[in-house]
């Protein structure tokens, strides 16, 4: 078993996808650790944009050489390219490099990690933060901070590398905490995919009250910006995560429609008695925001 910096001190990151989150990542690193040799891969434009963001250090549109000499790897990509690249990673680099990705569903990429991966220098990686705004022009070294980046080991001999690769990300103003990936995937699925999918329908919803849609919704206040925000995120984006994390989002589902129908019965009667369910929301929000 390895730990990070088995060839001393992580003194360079490659980053394979630099958008939102990579991006992102490239500032939050280089703030935190100014010496830090950033390279990135992805397509030309995006590259010359990360490099005038100041995100990275180099640039590349060949995988081997973005990885070459990297003590730590990171896949800010889409989680089904991130399936796919895991394999030309473990083919590209040395088992002392530490690989981690930033998928937001975790199971079927921890299990391809465990594959190609066999000494244990893959380690699960989420941080649960992000824009509905998309690429590396919105990036921002801040996205990270009083926001939670979870790591998903697969295995208790990892814990060297995880301990690491924590204390590596904690300047970046991240609570790090260490889940199972299947442990993971059950949370997220109602803390952030059914968000999603609710910001989705609810929009959806509004817009067809009836045909001159745009002349109604110029009456809408805040409210429905703050909860529709979720609304502009690319369906390319999300459609790997619900895919592979159907089982768990179904459940969730499940659970919301039971609650909608609910208050769906209730507005039959008279709609004067979901003050219980109105209170333990406002309760449960105040516990949030005060996160």
């Amino acid at each position: 078993m390895i730990t990070l910096g088995h060839r001393g001190a992580i003194s360079r990151v490659a980053i394979v996808g630099v958008g939102l989150i990579g991006g992102s990542l490239g500032l939050a690193l280089k703030k935190a650790y100014p010496r830090l040799r950033i390279s990135g891969f992805d397509r030309p434009g995006v590259l010359k944009k990360a490099k005038a963001r100041k995100a990275i250090d180099s640039g590349h549109t060949k995988l081997e050489n973005a990885v070459a000499d990297a003590d730590l790897v990171i896949l800010a990509l889409p989680v089904d390219r991130i399936i796919d690249f895991i394999p030309r990673i473990s083919r590209l680099i040395s088992d002392d490099v530490i690989v981690t990705d930033v998928g937001s569903v975790k199971k079927d990429i921890v299990r391809m990690g465990r594959r190609h991966f066999p000494r244990g220098n893959f380690v699960g990686g989420h941080p649960v933060a992000g824009s509905e705004q998309a690429g590396v022009q919105a990036s921002s070294a801040d996205l990270f901070r009083n926001r939670p980046y979870v790591l998903t080991p697969y295995s208790r001999r990892q814990k060297p590398i995880v301990s690491n690769l924590s204390n590596f990300l904690a300047p970046l103003g991240a609570r790090v905490s260490i889940l199972t990936p299947e442990k993971h995937d059950q949370i997220l699925a109602a803390l952030s995919h059914l968000p999603q999918l609710s910001s989705i329908a609810l929009m959806n919803a509004v817009g067809k009250k009836n045909s001159r849609s745009r002349e109604h919704l110029d009456l809408s206040g805040p409210g429905l910006l703050d909860t529709t925000r979720m609304a502009e995120s690319s369906f390319e984006i999300w459609k790997g995560i619900l895919h592979q994390n159907r089982r768990n989002v179904v459940k969730a589902l499940d659970i919301y429609l039971e609650e909608l129908r609910k208050y769906r019965s209730a507005m039959d009667k008279s709609g004067n008695n979901l003050g219980k369910e109105f209170e333990s929301a406002r309760r449960l929000r105040s516990n949030l925001r005060k996160r």
